[in-house]
């Protein structure tokens, strides 16, 4: 390059930037993002209707009362969700665990009543609910996997504990969430694994593509460099920013690093 400096003709001798011709690149813009409404445990058909007339996502809990862990998800909520999936509308369903979490307790995914006998009695045909989701819908629904908050190897074992009950939820077709936690204290079980390693070791048992990454926003939360970092190395398919919303700081950061460093990913919150 050459250039004209105060009268003098300067050459520029360096080597221009340049992308090699073979390299690929990626002018599509990012996945638009999934967003879901929560707090539909206890709401009335009025409010309901609204966000199924509005083509809404709607997120319930199937335990909506925390502080009494032994109550489920009433039937006319349950009916009210089925219907707002029989009519286009997505649908998120959680298993309470951060909410029982911050009663010190926890969600229980054996015995009577548990996480997953509710969870099926929604979705498939049962007594109870009626017919379910029809396979055709199973795609619009999400469904929170276990975990245990802010610990990561009590996280692994647990998912690698229901492994199967996981497996089945995938292949009859829903959008599983599998939650991926950092320890909130190094010393309970000793040093973490990275987020990379903890992600190849779903991959290997789910397969890559099969679920939808859930990251975590409580205290011992993933942070943005963390989210960054995991996006951009692996770019999975799909993540879930798990308690945050798509206006809030930290959730609109997350949004913004997923779209730049890895535009095919879906995040829903």
């Amino acid at each position: 390059k050459e250039a004209e400096v105060v009268g003098v003709k300067v050459t520029d001798h360096r080597e221009p930037s340049h992308i090699l011709l073979d390299t690929p690149l990626d002018f599509s813009p990012p996945k638009p993002v999934k967003v879901f409404h929560s707090g539909f445990s206890k709401s009335s058909t009025e409010e309901i209707g609204k966000v199924t007339a509005r083509g809404e996502g709607m997120g319930i809990s199937i335990i909506p009362t925390p502080s009494k862990p032994t109550h489920r998800i009433g039937t006319k909520q349950v009916a009210l969700s089925l219907d707002h999936v029989a009519n286009g509308g997505t649908l998120f369903i959680d298993n309470g665990a951060f909410g029982l979490y911050k009663k010190g307790k926890t969600v229980p995914f054996e015995g009577k009543n548990n996480a997953f006998e509710v969870i099926d009695s929604i979705v498939y045909e049962s007594e109870l609910h009626g017919a379910g989701i029809a396979p055709e819908n199973r795609k619009n629904v999400t469904i929170v996997m276990p975990d245990v908050i802010g610990d990561q190897q009590g996280t692994l074992e647990l998912q690698s504990k229901h492994k199967e009950k996981i497996h089945e939820y995938i292949d009859a077709g829903f959008d599983v969430i599998i939650p991926m936690h950092q320890t909130e204290s190094k010393t309970k079980r000793g040093d973490d694994r990275t987020l990379d390693n903890v992600y190849d070791g779903l991959v290997a048992e789910f397969g890559e593509g099969n679920f939808r990454v859930g990251v975590p926003s409580n205290k011992a939360a993933i942070n943005l460099k963390d989210f960054t970092g995991l996006v951009e190395n692996k770019k999975p398919a799909k993540i879930h920013l798990l308690g945050k919303s798509k206006s809030s700081a930290d959730g609109l950061a997350k949004i913004k690093a997923a779209a730049k460093v890895s535009r095919n990913t879906e995040v829903s919150v």
